[in-house]
């Protein structure tokens, strides 16, 4: 579903199985048609997904800084990585469980940033894609 068109075609035909008054119908209709557009779709090889691919290896790089070696760049590191999972906490998805846990191994005076698997970057990078949430 790319066009305007699809858009609304789509919109009529979830209208159609709603009850009630037309135009609310044909309203939450349309509502949830742009909405299913809207929604970004993440499949291997598309952009979204060499977007996620390049946040969770520049997350996991970020978790990977180490204190004694890049004493200067570890603040930097820190508060980078401290304000993407707050706002990945707020998501309400799987990723903000997954953010908790991370937070609460998250100390200032730890050897590194973080303590973050490679999957955890992952599934954290895709929603951070899918909600729209730079890095």
């Amino acid at each position: 579903m790319k066009t305007r068109s699809e858009i609304m075609k789509k919109g009529h035909e979830i209208a159609k199985t709603l009850e009630g008054d037309f135009i609310a119908r044909l309203s939450e209709g349309l509502k949830q048609a742009w909405a299913m557009a809207k929604k970004v779709v993440i499949e291997k090889g598309n952009k979204y997904y060499k977007q996620a691919q390049h946040i969770a290896n520049k997350l996991a790089m970020y978790a990977e800084t180490d204190r004694w070696n890049n004493n200067s760049f570890f603040d930097i590191a820190f508060e980078e990585v401290s304000r993407v999972i707050d706002q990945v906490k707020e998501t309400n998805h799987f990723a903000a469980k997954i953010a908790n846990t991370v937070t609460e191994k998250m100390n200032p005076y730890n050897k590194k940033v973080a303590f973050i698997s490679s999957k955890q970057a992952w599934i954290m990078a895709c929603a951070m894609v899918e909600n729209n949430i730079s890095f």
